[in-house]
């Protein structure tokens, strides 16, 4: 038997293939960064259909597709699609760090005081889903036209099987309450938005359709398997990691840089800083996204003509701190804990000394483990759950530097995993739709392999936790009243 994980991210699509032991037997992927596009500032957008196609072609490549025995399906979170009735894209994709629906925020806080004090559970910001359901509906041509907004995964799973369908883990930043695991039917009211336009939420892991003729066809996965309920992305990298018993924390490093840790609990944040969101087997989710990641340092290949290999190798020779050079890793805006859409990247205490290509590849290595560690920070004092060590996943963590990085800045001990990668998460998932003698977490135990380690250095953490009250207070000043004028 053979189980398909399908992995839709911003840069890549990913696809795996794994066998009843857990072995990968295949991993193929595509680049499809170009797909995004941002017009203007606070927009950003993708061609959902152009995505499908680059889908198509790569799956017809992977080894034993006609023998798949179910399939399951994770891509970005908080990425909007409408759809008309006949189940066809009325507008590009509104991706997840799309912050164009600044006033529907504002129409949202006005409206529902319930979404107001919601925000203890999920700070509400633009690059949320409802904010951008309300955008679409009232600042589009088409507004009239929609039938349902769905997820980046509930598109997919829909071209394969026909099923409009969600869960509760890929609904989350569309207003999922943990408690129920459906959508917030009293803030859905307070605004006037009327919930037939929203997807029916299904339990994660359930088979939800069966792959159609005409997807057969496109694909070349067998008529009639399995498609089965998944998670976003960074959730299936979560399980891809064996991260599901509580008190596990995954951070997964790609074009952003995501922290979630297991709990079994809510306990509301007062200064909505952080959210939760519903996960495997009654357990959730805590954390959140950021824009920090592997944006710069891809960035900075392509300005230097250096291979990512070439510049870290530089960037080891560099001592930490980078003598004195500050850089900001998130150029896109910062999410969480911190809103301001309008931040962009920046280098401050430049001097002939560190302006080389290795002196800025660290500092942004830097800026990412600093953005992490704030946020570890907020969910030990929030939980009051201790975190002595993190698992990472994503293409960041191939970085051993990133890693070693990060061990310092937090004072974490840092494990890696031989196979992180989300697609293998949504394989997993759906390997357990079909082998019901497992658990969730007995397949995860039994297939995740951990790689290497990574011990924090005390002087280094000494230097780092210095560098952090710089950056984040340079930061605040800078774009305290900073309008972004570009993309």
């Amino acid at each position: 038997m053979k189980f398909l994980g399908i992995d839709i991210g911003s840069a890549r699509i990913k696809v795996a293939t794994i066998d009843e032991k857990g072995e990968v037997t295949d991993f193929v992927s595509s680049e499809i960064s170009s797909i995004m596009k941002q017009p203007q500032p606070l927009h950003s957008e993708r061609n959902v259909l152009e995505v499908w196609e680059n889908l198509c072609s790569l799956l017809r490549k992977v080894k034993g597709i006609k023998e798949v025995d179910a399939v399951c399906v994770d891509a970005t979170s908080s990425t909007i699609i409408p759809i008309d009735r006949d189940l066809q894209p009325l507008h590009t994709a509104l991706m997840y760090n799309d912050q164009r629906a600044q006033e529907e925020v504002k129409e949202i806080l006005r409206k529902s005081p319930t979404a107001q004090k919601f925000q203890e559970i999920l700070p509400l910001d633009a690059s949320l889903g409802l904010p951008k359901c309300l955008w679409l509906l009232k600042r589009t041509e088409n507004g009239k036209k929609i039938f349902k907004f769905l997820h980046e995964n509930d598109f997919f799973t829909m071209k394969l099987c026909d099923t409009i369908v969600t869960s509760p883990n890929i609904a989350s930043k569309t207003h999922i309450d943990p408690a129920t695991g459906d959508f917030h039917a009293k803030i859905f009211e307070e605004i006037g938005f009327n919930t037939d336009y929203l997807p029916k939420v299904a339990p994660i892991g359930e088979i939800v359709g069966h792959v159609t003729p005409k997807a057969s066809k496109e694909t070349g996965i067998p008529e009639g398997t399995p498609v089965v309920n998944g998670v976003t992305d960074s959730s299936a990298g979560d399980i891809a990691t064996g991260t599901v018993e509580v008190g596990d924390v995954n951070v997964n490093i790609g074009t952003s840089l995501v922290v979630h840790a297991v709990v079994d609990r809510v306990v509301p944040d007062k200064k909505a800083r952080i959210y939760y969101k519903p996960y495997l087997q009654k357990s959730f989710l805590v954390g959140g996204a950021t824009n920090a990641g592997t944006l710069p340092l891809d960035a900075l290949c392509h300005l230097t003509n250096k291979k990512i290999e070439d510049l870290e190798e530089e960037a080891e020779k560099v001592s930490t701190g980078c003598d004195g050079l500050i850089a900001q890793s998130e150029w896109l805006g910062t999410r969480i804990p911190d809103h301001n859409p309008n931040v962009r990247g920046f280098l401050l205490g430049i001097t002939k000394k560190n302006f080389t290509a290795g002196h800025i590849f660290r500092s942004f290595l830097e800026s990412n483990a600093i953005t992490l560690n704030r946020l570890l920070e907020i969910i030990s004092e929030l939980t009051g759950q201790e975190i002595s060590e993190i698992t990472l996943c994503g293409g960041g963590a191939k970085s051993k530097l990133q890693c070693q990085i990060i061990a310092d800045a937090t004072g974490k001990t840092v494990k890696t995993v031989e196979t992180g990668e989300p697609a293998i998460g949504s394989a997993i998932l759906a390997m357990t739709a079909q082998k019901k003698e497992y658990t969730i977490k007995e397949l995860v135990k039994k297939m995740v392999k951990k790689g290497e380690e990574y011990q924090p250095n005390q002087k280094n953490n000494t230097i780092l936790q210095n560098k952090s009250h710089q950056l984040y207070k340079h930061t605040q000043e800078i774009y305290k009243n900073y309008t972004a004028l570009t993309p």
